[in-house]
């Protein structure tokens, strides 16, 4: 009789994506590609001691999946069914989930989201009086503060996506890259942004009753799992627990603690070595040779444990080497304000005050969007490496930011449709100010010196309007990405 949790359905709202720099085992910092901790065949979990591990709330369930691609051929013969197919490689795997922005716990602190927003536009640089850029001056309040900076820079550097779903089925994407994202800023809501990535091996582990064939206590490297085919419920580098039919872990001393995390300390996850037919061969994550004379598995069989991938060690239950996404508050939107100035204008020029009180080049728009495309180029998908998947490596051929506006004309308004005829390109900021108790401090800057502008008359709701398209550009005078883009988070 199998175990009762073995057979329900899994809720996939119940699901927690955890994402990872890939790294060599000894931590030197390259790309290792889908081969995690090294490990052959490709696939796997890096492991416990990587200090870049990112654990993160989505709006929806990532949805991790991959098809193959194949060759149809049809002969000419006297039968009537000549089909065959031909599997050429794996598909790389795109996928697209939504989060919600969180602002650190103070000023100049990373958001909540710091793992994705750095790897969407490539560099992040923080303003402090002890870094050598120095505090940053915000021209939206006046105030020299710390601050957070993120422009545009290449980086081929490649992270994992892990994700557990109800606690009983873990999937992995290796070899992953933001390939682009965009936000929308309205005037409902809480901001919030859709991340897009490219994978290129997804890799799924599930939840196996043990078979104690050997009628002895322990051994559990010499047990079967109780699945058809156990070498692809488990694979290699896969961590895992024993679980007993109360649903509680079973910790290498014998004692119980509740999944996934719970009260108790010292317990060890398992790694799968290999599994040969459905005989598993596992040692400690750490290493060091598995002792399962503690197990006590039933002697003579029985439905009595099972095995569950997890992620992520926790020898001593803290969170050393987590970095939790509950914190931090979700940032409201409706106080945003967007500004349209002379191309080419400095920041603190774009967003100054007539003697102090109103925004010189305020422009009241009713919607905001702003797009990133890295126009990833994939060459390597032809290359004939031996393995099945393509090796992750990725050409961001250029960056192309776009977005569009909508706008409520008044009469002194209807200006802005004539000077993009004659000044089509505009520097343009956003600057979203959550006013609330715990954010008033706070605010985000999107600042484009240069952008090229286009108006549409429409009609909004019975009255006269616009919509304006806007795509960023290059100031002649620019001498690095960071004179064409910037992103503060104060």
């Amino acid at each position: 009789m199998a175990l009762p949790y073995l057979n329900q359905f899994m809720r996939r709202r119940s699901s927690l994506p955890i994402m990872t720099a890939e790294r060599e085992k000894t931590g030197a910092g390259k790309p290792i590609y889908h081969h995690a901790w090294n490990c052959a065949p490709p696939g796997g979990v890096i492991g416990a001691t990587n200090q870049d591990f990112f654990e993160m709330l989505t709006v929806d369930p990532i949805d991790l999946s991959q098809s193959l691609n194949f060759s149809d051929i049809v002969e000419v013969g006297d039968q009537l069914l000549n089909a065959r197919s031909v599997f050429n490689y794996a598909e790389r795997s795109d996928n697209s989930f939504e989060v919600m922005m969180k602002l650190g716990a103070g000023l100049g602190t990373p958001p909540a989201e710091h793992f994705l927003l750095e790897r969407l536009f490539g560099l992040s640089e923080e303003f402090k009086a002890t870094t050598p850029l120095g505090q940053f001056t915000s021209p939206f309040t006046g105030q020299t503060t710390d601050a957070l900076r993120y422009t545009f820079k290449y980086d081929g550097s490649t992270f994992q996506i892990a994700q557990v779903v109800d606690n009983y089925m873990m999937k992995v994407a290796n070899g992953s890259y933001i390939s682009g994202g965009s936000m929308e800023v309205s005037r409902e809501g809480a901001l919030s942004a859709t991340i897009n990535t490219r994978s290129s091996k997804i890799s799924y582990a599930g939840t196996s009753q043990v078979n104690n064939t050997n009628a002895t206590n322990g051994a559990l490297a010499n047990d079967e799992l109780d699945v058809q085919n156990g070498e692809y419920t488990l694979f290699p580098k896969c961590l895992f627990y024993v679980m007993n039919d109360d649903g509680n872990i079973w910790d290498n001393a014998g004692a119980y603690i509740a999944p996934p995390k719970g009260a108790g300390s010292g317990f060890n996850p398992y790694e799968v070595i290999g599994v040969n037919g459905n005989v598993i061969t596992a040692q400690l994550a750490d290493g060091t040779a598995a002792d399962f004379s503690n197990i006590l598995l039933p002697a003579g069989g029985g439905p009595e444990v099972c095995v569950i991938p997890i992620i992520q060690t926790y020898n001593d239950n803290t969170t050393a080497n987590r970095v939790l996404p509950s914190f931090g508050e979700v940032v409201p939107q409706g106080t945003a304000s967007i500004f349209l100035g002379d191309k080419d204008i400095t920041l603190a020029a774009l967003l100054a005050k007539t003697n102090g009180v109103d925004f010189d080049n305020q422009f009241l728009g009713s919607q905001f969007s702003f797009n990133v495309e890295k126009n990833l180029g994939d060459p390597g998908v032809q290359e004939l490496t031996g393995d099945p998947y393509p090796a992750p490596v990725y050409v961001a051929q250029d960056i192309t930011v776009t977005g569009s506006m909508s706008m409520v004309l008044r009469p002194k308004e209807v200006y802005r449709l004539n000077r993009a005829l004659d000044e089509f390109e505009q520097s343009l900021a956003v600057v979203i100010d959550p006013q609330t108790s715990t954010l008033s401090s706070r605010h985000i800057i999107i600042f484009m010196p240069r952008v090229r502008v286009s108006f549409t008359s429409n009609e909004v709701e019975g009255a006269e309007g616009a919509s304006l398209d806007w795509m960023l550009t290059r100031p002649a005078t620019a001498t690095s990405d960071k004179d064409v883009f910037e992103m503060y988070i104060v």
